[in-house]
């Protein structure tokens, strides 16, 4: 009657893990196939971890390699974002990465689900339940919060399938409606969300760039700014051959901190931008640095239109910027202030003479005055 933890060694899940790994993207990581890799692994080998998981526990060891192998896959090299932060939720800055380790850890306990249900609401125990409480009736009595059942026979020396049990409780701090409900999505959120501290102004930040009024290109392209992963000189500087000087003055470095915010040819712009959002939404920007509105760190009291409104004039003028800076690199085109605002113009407002639609529209707050810009 005793369970034991199979082993997975050569298992179809790892073999063809590391096999696509290694022959498909080595070594390039986030830089380059961020959101390649982030499709591979929740479409692909999520849901078979997750299937061979529910037939038996994995073994530590091989969900460890999975792990590993995901980190090394997705992040690389990669300094400005680490697989811990990916995993959180997209209000939190990551894209929900999943974390192997936790969710074989939680796959163990699902095990005693039914035991636990049972003596929380003092129901008959079947007879897998009276082997549980043989085995660590004592211990989730005070875990549960329950009266110990002494008059049932115990064991001296817990199995190791049991005290690993024990060891996930103690170890992620699961409270007895988690070990009831055996819902492992719950249990596994909080436990990832205690990794990270979470404040509303964060919170803001993510909801502007994840969204729903912008293009999915405009979200992908907000998500790499605010970390800082677009592909530039300072990023992908091993693996492609870029120029380390700026296009647009020639002078400084060729990295996003310089080219959107501080190089001297694109302070006019956002100088623009402020004035812009001053008269479309009546509010002012001015208290804040040009990096704090370009990475969407505005806490304005805005209503719901407005502030999509904002989020859509700040990605957008970004965005040309960087489209004018890799014309600049790749076409060899010159750099020109009046060409660059023209494009920001013609991105922001609605031309009624066209039949088809712009990429991206500003809300009708005040839509006769956004030629002002």
């Amino acid at each position: 009657m005793g369970l034991h933890e199979p082993q997975l060694q050569d298992s179809p899940v790892t073999t063809a893990w590391s096999s696509r790994e290694s022959q498909e993207f080595p070594g390039r990581g986030l830089k380059n196939n961020y959101y390649k890799s982030v499709t591979l692994i929740k479409a692909k080998l999520q849901p078979i971890t997750n299937f061979a998981a529910q037939i038996y526990p994995a073994s530590r060891c091989e969900i460890k390699i999975i792990n590993d192998q995901i980190t090394r896959y997705v992040v690389g090299n990669n300094t400005h974002i680490t697989i811990n932060e990916l995993q959180q939720p997209k209000l939190q800055g990551g894209h929900r990465i999943p974390n192997f380790e936790i969710y074989a850890d939680l796959m163990y306990v699902r095990a005693i689900k039914n035991f636990c249900r049972a003596r929380i609401f003092n129901e008959p125990l079947s007879t897998y339940d009276c082997y549980v409480e043989y085995q660590i009736g004592l211990a989730m009595s005070d875990i549960l919060g329950v009266i110990r059942l002494n008059n049932l026979p115990h064991a001296q020396k817990r199995s190791p399938f049991y005290e690993s049990i024990i060891e996930i409780i103690k170890k992620y701090h699961l409270q007895p409606n988690e070990l009831a409900g055996g819902k492992i999505r719950k249990a596994y959120d909080r436990i990832i969300g205690e990794k990270m501290s979470v404040n509303s102004s964060m919170i803001n930040q993510w909801k502007r760039v994840h969204s729903r009024s912008l293009p999915s290109y405009l979200r992908t392209f907000n998500y790499r700014c605010v970390w800082n992963i677009l592909p530039c000189h300072v990023n992908v500087g091993t693996y492609l051959t870029q120029t380390p000087v700026a296009p647009f003055c020639k002078i400084g470095p060729n990295a996003p901190d310089h080219f959107f915010y501080k190089c001297k040819h694109i302070t006019h712009q956002w100088r623009q931008v402020k004035n812009f959002v001053r008269t479309v939404l009546n509010c002012d920007l001015t208290p804040y640095p040009i990096t704090d509105i370009g990475n969407l760190r505005i806490n304005a009291n805005l209503n719901e239109i407005q502030d999509k409104t904002l989020t859509e004039i700040i990605t957008t003028t970004r965005h040309q910027i960087w489209k004018f800076r890799n014309s600049c690199l790749h076409e060899k085109k010159t750099f020109s202030p009046d060409i660059l605002t023209k494009n920001i113009k013609r991105a922001l407002t609605i031309d009624s003479n066209k039949t088809q639609a712009p990429p991206l529209r500003i809300h009708p707050v005040d839509t006769r005055r956004a030629i002002c810009f």
